[in-house]
């Protein structure tokens, strides 16, 4: 038993590992995408709301991880709980449909918020994107109403889903 246990932690630590660095590659070419999209479009609604995201660096961006889960035939239900250091959680809860979505999942998922997340707290808009049977693919990218990014996570999990939705949810932050 001890050496299945072995495994499984070193498993579980290098899927974490993958799911850090494939955050962190996200990270950097979500805020190169943006930078690019405002150098060409400099007076677009969609600069004016991303303009944080122009000043950011690896220290001002806030890393975290934590599962995703989503059930669903039609009418579904999404909650996010991310951890992040030191000791605070960020939730976000959203409920939906009619849309097409066949989904029962819950994923380990790594990335990052280009907010400080103590300041996210109520209306949160969000497109979520899994497949998968067995092993389910999933990714989460958060905006405020005013549609600036303010997080990004992916992750692998167990369950099957074919979905692909977006729309408003509610946000909050917690110190524990």
């Amino acid at each position: 038993m001890a050496k299945t246990e072995r495994f499984i932690d070193k498993a579980n630590q290098a899927t974490l590992e993958y799911l850090q660095k494939r955050a962190l590659e996200n990270r950097n070419n979500t805020i190169e995408r943006i930078k690019k999209f405002v150098q060409m479009q400099p007076d677009h609604p969609f600069t004016h709301a991303n303009q944080h995201v122009l000043q950011l660096s690896e220290q001002t961006s806030w890393d975290g991880a934590g599962m995703l889960t989503m059930v669903g035939l039609g009418w579904w239900t999404l909650d996010l709980s991310v951890d992040i250091l030191p000791v605070s959680v960020v939730s976000f809860h959203a409920t939906g449909g009619p849309d097409w979505t066949v989904s029962v999942f819950t994923a380990t998922v790594a990335g990052y918020f280009l907010v400080d997340p103590s300041t996210l707290e109520g209306d949160c808009d969000f497109q979520m994107e899994s497949v998968g049977a067995g092993d389910t693919e999933a990714s989460i990218n958060l905006y405020q109403p005013s549609g600036s990014q303010i997080g990004s996570f992916m992750g692998l999990g167990i369950g099957g889903s074919v979905s692909k939705v977006s729309g408003s949810g509610t946000i909050h932050y917690y110190t524990t």
